[in-house]
This record gives structure tokens, C-alpha cells and sequence, in this order.
């Protein structure tokens, strides 16, 4: 039988994916990866800039609106969001490493094309519930919290 990661890298080879998108992605579904960082690496090779929000333990990531600044005042964000821990020992291939990739392939498009939108992106931390965690101690929560404190539409 194979192992884990073995069976990962014999999955990837067959997507339709860039190289080094490729290579990132096995990165983030070993079951020794450390998925913040390796998401930061990512953003930077991607010239993608992004925000780290730390709180309460977390550590979320929120991508810029690409050209907000033309938009109409009078639309709201539209938020786009996954998160990227995982449940300790599992790959968290599609919980959630795919999402996070399309995530960050869609804001690349985007910004190509400079449409003119609202689309937030958001990586949260601390979706899994783990021991005595109730749904009001994930991260999403937490953070959501946080962004309508700060009057954040």
C-alpha cells in the first residue's frame, strides 16, 4: 500500500496545474506541512499582497479588493472565503488545499483582467474543531466578529 504522501504526488501529476502551483500544492497537503507558511510562500512567488489578521491564536489572511478604489461606493464586498488548517495527521486535500488554490488562482484572473469589483478573499485559521471547541471558538467566528467591530461591510 502506499503511503499518504505518495498517493498525494500520484493524484497531483494528473491536474491540470502550472509546475510550480503544483509543487505548492503537495507541499500543503503532507501531513508535516505547515500550511501557513507555505501559503505565505505562495502569495509572495505570486506577487500577490495580503494582510495577516492574528487573533485570539489565529492566523487569518485577507487579500486587497484589486481595484477598489474605482468601484462604486454603493456595492458591498462580496467575500470569498476558505480555510487552510486541517485536522492534525490528514492531508486536507479537499478540506481545504483546493479551495485555497482556486482561491488564489481566481484573485490571479482577476487582477489580469483588471475588472473592477469587490471581491475580498479570506484564509482563515482555526476552522477544525478540535477537544472542548464549540462553533462560536472557531476562527471564521472569531473573525467575523472582529471585521463587524471595525464596521467592516
Amino acid at each position: 500500500m502506499l503511503d499518504m504522501n505518495k498517493q498525494i504526488s500520484r493524484t497531483l501529476s494528473h491536474l491540470p496545474l502550472p509546475p510550480a502551483d503544483r509543487v505548492e500544492l503537495y507541499g500543503f497537503c503532507r501531513n508535516d506541512a505547515d500550511r501557513f507558511e507555505l501559503l505565505v510562500s505562495s502569495l509572495k512567488r505570486r506577487e500577490i499582497p495580503f494582510e495577516i489578521i492574528p487573533l485570539e491564536g489565529a492566523r487569518h489572511i485577507a487579500l486587497p479588493v484589486p481595484n477598489a478604489s474605482k468601484m462604486d461606493g454603493e456595492y458591498f464586498r462580496v467575500t470569498l472565503v476558505a480555510h487552510y488548517d486541517r485536522v492534525p495527521g490528514t492531508p486536507g486535500a479537499n478540506d481545504n488545499a483546493a479551495a485555497v488554490f482556486q482561491l488564489l488562482n481566481h484573485w490571479e484572473e482577476i487582477n489580469r483582467l483588471g475588472w473592477h469589483h469587490r471581491t475580498q478573499i479570506l484564509f482563515t485559521d482555526r476552522e477544525e474543531l478540535t477537544g472542548d471547541m464549540t462553533a462560536t471558538d472557531q476562527g471564521s467566528w472569531l473573525l467575523a466578529k472582529h471585521l463587524k467591530r471595525l464596521g467592516t461591510k
